[in-house]
């Protein structure tokens, strides 16, 4: 059906998708194109997000003198970000992991269509409070330590096997949802970037390395992104580079895209 037929179609096909009242609920959908294996079907992307949470960060912005003009999904903001830079080959499948504070992003691409999306409500602080209860030890010590700062008197044995078991926690979980997409006859996955300030926890990346059956890298948001270096320094662009995946993609949205 065309795309105003479907505005007015779709609050009923989404009731039995959405665990809320459609009160509580802002949706917005994307038509992808025809099914290929059905008949007058066609591939709709479905997103809903509750109106509390969204009036919580307009709230924020309004405070702040400040405007919004576009809200957007975590998950999107990487895609966008990651075709603004890379160009992976036809029908091949890369995974974009994205592990902040309290949320780890999955969101997994192929062709530049979103394929599989997760959110996995744990992150960087998860590790950071490990280290602080185990060694009982302040929040501020501890993110240092994570971080891979040296305070004296601490046992480096045993604060690597702490960083060590709590991030297996997180990989576990990443893990089994790349697991599931492959089980589901989705294919393999060719590539895995990753990013988040969780992400740069000292050796994650190498513990992360070990469970995933894929290529890990950090991804570089500013990969194809040029800027005036006698403003920006470039260790400084470097260094950032793993917490500003998610800003970039939102930079790069504009209204009416």
């Amino acid at each position: 059906m065309a795309e105003d037929e479907l505005g007015k179609t779709l609050p009923f096909e989404a009731e039995q998708y959405i665990p809320f009242s459609l009160d509580e609920v802002n949706l917005d959908f994307q038509i992808l194109g025809p099914c290929e294996d059905k008949e007058n079907k066609m591939n709709v992307m479905l997103v809903a997000a509750k109106k509390a949470m969204i009036n919580d960060y307009v709230s924020v912005l309004q405070n702040a003198g400040l405007k919004a003009v576009i809200i957007d999904i975590d998950v999107f903001a990487l895609e966008n970000m990651f075709t603004a830079n890379y160009s992976p080959e036809e029908n091949t499948t890369v995974a974009l992991v994205d592990m902040g504070a309290s949320v780890t992003n999955i969101n997994l691409i192929k062709n530049g269509v979103s394929q599989f999306t997760r959110d996995i409500f744990m992150g960087g602080n998860h590790i950071t409070e490990e280290i602080q209860k185990q060694l009982s030890i302040n929040y501020e010590d501890a993110e240092a330590l994570k971080c891979g700062e040296q305070i004296t008197g601490i046992n480096q044995d045993l604060l690597q096997d702490i960083i060590e078991r709590a991030s297996s926690t997180i990989t576990s979980e990443i893990q089994r949802s790349l697991d599931f997409y492959i089980s589901s006859a989705y294919g393999e996955i060719s590539q895995v970037y990753l990013s988040g300030g969780g992400s740069k926890t000292r050796g994650f990346k190498e513990i992360f390395a070990k469970r995933v059956n894929a290529p890990l890298e950090y991804i570089n948001p500013f990969h194809a992104i040029t800027y005036d270096e006698t403003m920006f320094d470039a260790e400084y662009i470097k260094d950032i580079s793993p917490f500003s995946a998610i800003g970039v993609g939102l930079a790069l949205r504009s209204m009416g895209d």
